[in-house]
């Protein structure tokens, strides 16, 4: 496991992943390791009903594709502003936008890049906000074939 060359750290955009990337930023500084910054864009939910996709009906409907490109260009930027505000001081800095479910695609860029540290972190959801939103951090942290420093900062109000 040590030393550290390869810290992937994953961000939603919200203040408790912020907390994740400057732990992740640390650790990349003090091993000199690449840290790669992710988003993974969910998929676009598209109802229409089973018949419109085989005639076309939804691409002139609405352009899915351009939609998602949309929203990784958006990710893209949003992640220039994460490394500038919360990972400035490492040096060998990847930003990546993946799509899809987010524990699934994290895992595969584990794999991928053959990444030494996972970072993520956790909202403290429990009971049924858990169940309802899920928890990508236990999906990762029970399938990850690399060590996984979860960050917990607990919900405003708990």
């Amino acid at each position: 496991m040590l030393p550290l060359k390869r810290i992937i750290c994953c961000t939603d955009f919200s203040d408790p992943s912020y907390k994740a990337v400057e732990s992740a930023q640390e650790l990349a500084m003090f091993f000199k390791a690449k840290l790669y910054v992710v988003h993974v864009v969910s998929p676009v939910p598209v109802a229409a009903p089973a018949d419109a996709f085989a005639h076309g009906q939804v691409a002139e409907a609405f352009n899915v594709e351009g939609y998602r490109k949309q929203l990784e260009e958006i990710a893209l930027m949003q992640l220039e502003q994460v490394r500038a505000e919360h990972a400035a001081g490492v040096t060998d800095v990847q930003n990546v936008v993946l799509h899809g479910k987010a524990a699934h695609r994290l895992l595969g860029l584990v794999e991928e890049v053959d990444a030494d540290l996972l970072v993520i972190s956790t909202h403290g959801r429990t009971g049924v906000r858990r169940a309802v939103f899920g928890s990508v951090a236990e999906q990762v942290v029970r399938r990850a074939q690399c060590p996984v420093l979860t960050v917990h900062v607990p919900e405003k109000g708990h």
